[in-house]
């Protein structure tokens, strides 16, 4: 397959969100997240601040955090509300799903498995 050379780059991955439940168990909800590549030097620094910023200021952290999330993720299908309405993607909605760091965590985690190359990712799931 002929690569293409994109100013932007754009796909659609599944984002896992392990949820704890009652008596130690977990569930899993699924929602394909819409997401943009960032290039590698963009990605790196603001990773490196938020990484950065844990060990000084938890607040600072945070808002890092969802920095980098609502660039890389713009847009999602498969999230609904309480009566089964798919939610509209905004950044409204978005931060309201990233007030849980399960969330945050299953989005960038989704992000991360997407640029991991197949094989990688079989041999760490120990297939």
């Amino acid at each position: 397959m002929t690569f293409v050379l994109v100013k932007e780059r754009t796909f659609r991955w599944p984002v896992r969100v392990t949820l704890p439940t009652d008596q130690g168990k977990q569930t899993t909800n699924e929602f394909t997240g819409h997401f943009r590549l960032l290039p590698v030097d963009e990605f790196n620094k603001k990773n490196k601040a938020w990484i950065e910023a844990l060990s000084d200021d938890l607040d600072k952290a945070n808002e890092l955090r969802f920095a980098l999330v609502s660039e890389i993720l713009t847009g999602w299908d498969g999230v609904v509300d309480t009566d089964n309405n798919p939610v509209p993607f905004s950044d409204e909605t978005l931060k309201a799903l990233c007030t849980f760091a399960v969330v945050v965590k299953a989005i960038t985690d989704a992000y991360g498995e997407a640029l991991e190359p197949a094989g990688e990712r079989a041999r760490r799931k120990g297939n």
